[in-house]
């Protein structure tokens, strides 16, 4: 440290811990992981709504007219449960990115492939159906702007992701040699 009265060198005054880049991408897959299960648990809820409104049986050999229904539901149940996983290992990620974990860096560059994958899908399928001359403002256009605001939120999710984790100064902090040598010699 300088003397008594300067300012000490700017490296002197930088804490040795986490970046802001991987805080922010950590809250990113908090926050994704929670829009990914309660989005999955308002569809089911949604889909058990309307079941029993409309009185289903989920016993389609008592009632034979309820069995298309119960097979949409008994499809839709396991559909349901891959993004509720989904939406779990982005909280394993996020926790794991605060801690600096090797196995989260990993696990949220593959998760951020899958929500790469959905964003290009969404956005593939507004194009596709601005092709056909589908009218963006017209009354049924709900599954549009849906798709649209999913593609961009799942891409964006994926560029901050991938953009934080594969730059080099964020992956060291991941190498527990590198956070050893800091943390003894913190100058």
């Amino acid at each position: 440290m300088s003397e008594i009265g300067e300012m000490p060198p700017s490296n002197e005054l930088r804490p040795q811990g986490r970046s802001l880049a991987l805080s922010i991408s950590a809250v990113a897959s908090f926050v994704m992981g929670g829009l990914f299960i309660a989005a999955s648990c308002l569809v089911l809820l949604i889909f058990a709504s309307t079941a029993l409104r409309i009185g289903l049986d989920l016993r389609p050999r008592v009632r034979p007219s309820s069995a298309r229904l119960s097979e949409d539901l008994e499809l839709m149940l396991p559909i349901l449960l891959i993004p509720s996983l989904i939406g779990g290992l982005m909280i394993l990620a996020g926790i794991g990115l605060l801690k600096r974990r090797r196995w989260s860096r990993t696990l949220a560059l593959g998760v951020s492939g899958f929500t790469g994958v959905l964003g290009v899908l969404g956005l593939v399928g507004i194009l596709i159906e601005l092709l056909e001359g589908r009218d963006l403002l017209g009354e049924d256009s709900t599954d549009l702007v849906i798709g649209g605001i999913g593609g961009l939120v799942y891409g964006g999710y994926t560029i901050l992701i991938c953009t934080t984790l594969l730059r080099k100064k964020v992956a060291e902090e991941f190498d527990r040699r590198v956070r050893r040598a800091a943390f003894d010699n913190p100058a």
